[in-house]
């Protein structure tokens, strides 16, 4: 019996146990799964408990991502992010450092018209990329820059592109040319 304790405390005081953590009032939060999903935010609760291994910010007001207003601190465990279905128009550079091992990243139906240079910076483990459902016209130089792990996993439906600077380069024609459709 005091075996068992002392590892109780133990997970305590090493924060291990996720089903401790509190979960915002906002959103629902089951073992390392966060959804707070469909409650008109504007901004993202900063009391999400930091465990979470997926991260579900769909059907929201969100407009614009950029550190450190949305996520006020680092997801070290996050694999998957959702933000889709939101009024997202504008990425900010280096919106998503919170998130160093973000292997899924869901920003379609938004209102994304370009994509600047290293708004996906320092997501090198990124696997798989959705942007159908945006009005996206310009994809700029630097846009996809150091994205190594996706593997044909860009999907931009529905895009309707006019100026891409990043096109020529082999990466874009490898990534885009497989899933480019509209």
């Amino acid at each position: 019996m005091l075996e068992e304790l002392w590892a109780f405390l133990l997970f305590l005081c090493l924060g291990v146990c996720p089903s401790l953590a509190t979960c915002p009032p906002c959103c629902l939060c089951a073992s390392d799964m966060i959804s707070c999903s469909g409650r008109n935010l504007s901004i993202v609760p900063s009391d999400l408990p930091g465990y979470a291994t997926l991260l579900d910010l769909s059907h929201n007001a969100l407009t614009v991502l950029q550190t450190p207003d949305w996520i006020s601190r680092p997801f070290d465990r996050l694999a998957t992010l959702v933000v889709s279905r939101n009024s997202i128009s504008h990425i900010k550079v280096d919106a998503f450092t919170a998130m160093p091992h973000l292997l899924h990243l869901d920003l379609s139906f938004n209102q994304l018209i370009a994509l600047n240079k290293s708004i996906f910076a320092g997501m090198e483990e990124l696997k798989e990329l959705l942007l159908f459902g945006n009005e996206i016209v310009q994809i700029n130089t630097g846009a996809f820059s150091n994205l190594y792990s996706l593997q044909n996993n860009v999907v931009l439906s529905g895009a309707k592109l006019k100026l891409c600077l990043y096109c020529k380069g082999y990466l874009f024609f490898t990534l885009i040319t497989q899933r480019l459709q509209g």
